[in-house]
């Protein structure tokens, strides 16, 4: 008179939805995420911090910091730097600004320390990225330069 084991019946998934629940980012931090980015590249200047990005949010820097760490492949200074360059880029590309006017456009007070983070995080000057980028739109030549190591330029922006 032994009971027989209940017999283990095993179904495969056909179709999963995936619900804000099981995604695998936090909706919340990917919402902060997302409007620390808004805010970032709405207000992308030499002076922008951490700081000012985390007061805006109404978090704090140090949260604001793990959320990127955790789901990003960059620091949230990185996405700073990358935005108010790319900035500039424009900046100097689509205007008949020169370098020294972009560098007080973007917050710098003296014009030399953005051509030297310019130059360090670009590869090249900001005279030379305005010339190439000019030269560009009248003959299609091509617009890259090197990425400094661990900087990460979202596809279409660098």
């Amino acid at each position: 008179n032994r009971k027989a084991s209940p017999k283990l019946i095993r179904i495969p998934a056909v179709d999963v939805i995936v619900r804000e629940t099981s995604a695998p980012i936090a909706p919340a931090a990917t919402y902060l995420i997302q409007r620390a980015l808004a805010f970032i590249d709405k207000n992308a200047s030499g002076h922008l911090r951490v700081e000012d990005v985390a007061k805006h949010l109404g978090v704090s820097r140090r949260l604001l910091e793990y959320r990127f760490a955790e789901y990003e492949s960059r620091t949230i200074a990185s996405a700073i730097r990358t935005a108010w360059l790319n900035r500039a880029k424009k900046l100097l590309s689509q205007t008949t600004a020169n370098s020294t006017v972009v560098a007080h456009q973007l917050g710098f007070a003296n014009p030399k320390s953005f051509h030297a983070i310019f130059t360090r995080e670009i590869g090249t000057t900001p005279g030379a990225w305005k010339r190439r980028a000019t030269k560009s739109k009248n003959t299609s030549a091509d617009l890259t330069f090197r990425v400094p190591k661990g900087q990460y330029i979202p596809k279409g922006q660098g």
